[in-house]
């Protein structure tokens, strides 16, 4: 294999991607390229493609070498990958990894849907007693390669089986109970959940040959959405047979869903090329249009705008928000629809100024310019930015537009608007709650600018957050409060007290062992009973109890003489709502001689007194 990848690799690029366009979902995995390449996490859909790939060519390798370590019943439930399994052999590897066989989770009854009456979902038989096949009961890989000993034990069935091979894409077996058993097919109506109609599902699950059968005995029972949901999933030739062979057709839904999926597969690419070849443009809706105008699909616009399409507000608005604008001066100059105020703020937000420009010169009546100004902040764009700031007189704009630059870092915007809007400030709330990730650039521009945020509110602030740099600098700056030795505390630093003790004078407190044992910090507990001299309070015991860090509790618990431990424990399972599980886990650290569960027990007799 590594031969044969450095062989490949030194390939011309067009020769090189013209190999791996022909290799399938194994050997892309095997070779590490494709999707493949680099280590990170894969979706579902390329992890099944490389199962169903290895099944259906009956690789010999160890299927646990494949990726998450081997199948996995939870994800091919919906993906169906054990479909390809052709094999006992194969079939028997499979099983050894998922320890259970590919079952259907469905039951089925031993009649047509339209001679039998409705019966009670959890009943295994109907309110006539004939026979049905149970839940988890048919072997899905069995019946599709007609195993015998998956097939025999359910032939006295065979309607109920005939169900099951409809809804599980197996032709083979429909076919033999057609022609040997007399089931009916046209009869055949709903899938066992009763939500679709069994050609619809199979046309969606691309079971041709199923859909065929059906077809051809007779079977009524199909609608618009066997060719949708063929569409949604990539089935081509689903999609032509169905077109060809049946008179449904597809519903502008499915439409839709051609173009929408278009760059999802080749598939999907053709798909959309045979639908638009057989049935024209008149049947897609607006959705359509404006997905066109997202991507900018001029082609695709002008034949929509020339078979007469339905357009609104909303395809301009999404042409703004992409920054489209040749397709914004098309739907100008060819369409009546104009935009919403949403179009203008989303064109600030993307940054195009081009298309603010327009969208200003040519709707001047659309859009909030303060909205508009707020989201280029938010997502800082300076230069529209800077271009609103023109339009917008100062000190109608309010905090808002410095707020969202600030909450989201954008250390030029705020300068800009520091520099030129200076009136309109900062509010303190936007400020806070933007120090948890603020950028220490910003910070000091900040604090340069505006002095009265170096408050003890905002060294409370930072020091929640373990921001030291921060925390340093507002000392510096002779800012202090009495509840930073406890956050500290809080975060294991040690360091970070001693600092406080030794450079800032700060004194240890009992609070900060309450926080330390909140947070299980065993290490910073020992320090400031030990070393610093410190107690600690009720609160610790409750803390501890309540974020569950036994290590802490049974460390303070060992050392208290407050006679309120009990009820600091049992306050903290109420409060959490697990009670019971909090009293059993700690019953050895609660004395019931203790005084403080005797005073409970009065307090609990005195409460039953005054309810008698």
């Amino acid at each position: 294999m590594t031969d044969l990848l450095a062989r490949i690799d030194g390939l011309d690029e067009p020769l090189y991607t013209l190999i791996l366009d022909f290799a399938g979902p194994l050997s892309l995995y095997l070779l590490r390229r494709g999707e493949w390449r680099g280590n990170f996490s894969h979706r579902d859909d390329d992890i099944e493609a490389v199962y169903a790939d290895a099944y259906a060519m009956n690789w010999q390798g160890d299927l646990a070498t494949l990726p998450e370590g081997g199948p996995r019943r939870w994800r091919d439930r919906t993906s169906r990958s054990f479909e390809s399994i052709s094999t006992p052999e194969m079939y028997e590897r499979y099983r050894a990894l998922t320890y259970c066989r590919a079952t259907c989770p469905f039951g089925f009854r031993n009649a047509y849907d339209d001679d039998t009456p409705a019966r009670d979902d959890d009943d295994d038989n109907d309110d006539t007693g004939v026979l049905t096949i149970p839940p988890d009961t048919l072997d899905e890989v069995g019946l599709r390669n007609l195993w015998y000993d998956a097939v025999v034990l359910f032939l006295d069935r065979p309607i109920a089986l005939a169900h099951a091979a409809a809804y599980g894409g197996h032709a083979n077996l429909l076919f033999t109970l057609e022609q040997d058993y007399g089931v009916d097919l046209a009869r055949l109506r709903s899938t066992p959940d009763g939500k679709k109609y069994l050609l619809d599902y199979a046309a969606g699950r691309g079971y041709l040959d199923v859909v065929m059968f059906l077809t051809r005995a007779g079977n009524p029972y199909c609608t618009t959405d066997a060719m949708d949901d063929a569409i949604a999933n990539g089935h081509v030739k689903t999609v032509r047979w169905l077109h060809y062979a049946r008179n449904e057709g597809c519903s502008t839904k499915g439409l839709d869903k051609a173009y929408y999926h278009r760059r999802t597969s080749h598939a999907h690419t053709a798909i959309l090329d045979f639908l638009v070849q057989e049935c024209g443009l008149v049947g897609f809706s607006e959705e359509s249009f404006a997905i066109a105008a997202a991507y900018g699909d001029m082609r695709f616009l002008r034949a929509c705008h020339a078979n007469g399409v339905v357009c609104t507000t909303k395809t301009m608005d999404a042409a703004a928000r992409s920054g489209k604008l040749e397709v914004l001066e098309f739907l100008h100059a060819y369409r009546k629809e104009c935009c919403s105020d949403a179009a203008f703020t989303r064109a600030a937000a993307q940054g195009e100024l081009s298309t603010v420009q327009f969208l200003h010169t040519h709707y001047p009546n659309v859009g909030n310019l303060v909205n508009a100004m707020t989201a280029a902040a938010r997502r800082g764009r300076l230069e529209v930015v800077e271009w609103l700031h023109t339009l917008v007189p100062i000190g109608t704009a309010g905090s808002k537009p410095m707020d969202a630059a600030v909450r989201h870092g954008h250390l030029k915007v705020v300068q800009f608007l520091q520099s030129h809007r200076p009136s309109e400030g900062l509010s303190l709330r936007a400020f806070e709650a933007a120090l948890c990730m603020m950028h220490e650039d910003l910070y000091l521009f900040l604090m340069g600018t505006r002095p009265d945020f170096a408050t003890p509110a905002t060294l409370d602030c930072v020091a929640r957050h373990g921001r030291d740099e921060l925390i340093w600098d507002l000392y510096a700056r002779g800012v202090r409060s009495p509840n930073t030795m406890a956050w500290a505390a809080c975060w294991g630093r040690i360091e970070w007290m001693r600092k406080l003790h030794d450079v800032y004078d700060e004194a240890y407190t009992d609070a900060a062992t309450d926080r330390a044992a909140s947070r299980g910090h065993t290490d910073v507990v020992d320090f400031l009973l030990e070393e610093a001299g410190v107690d600690f309070t009720y609160q610790g015991i409750y803390l501890a109890a309540y974020y569950d860090e036994a290590a802490a509790l049974a460390h303070l618990a060992a050392l208290d003489t407050s006679k309120r431990r009990a009820r600091a424990i049992l306050a903290a399972a109420g409060l959490d709502g697990d009670v019971w599980y909090i009293r059993d886990k700690y019953t050895s650290l609660i004395d019931p001689a203790r005084e403080d569960l005797l005073v409970e027990r009065e307090d609990d007799a005195s409460d039953t007194d005054a309810d008698d």
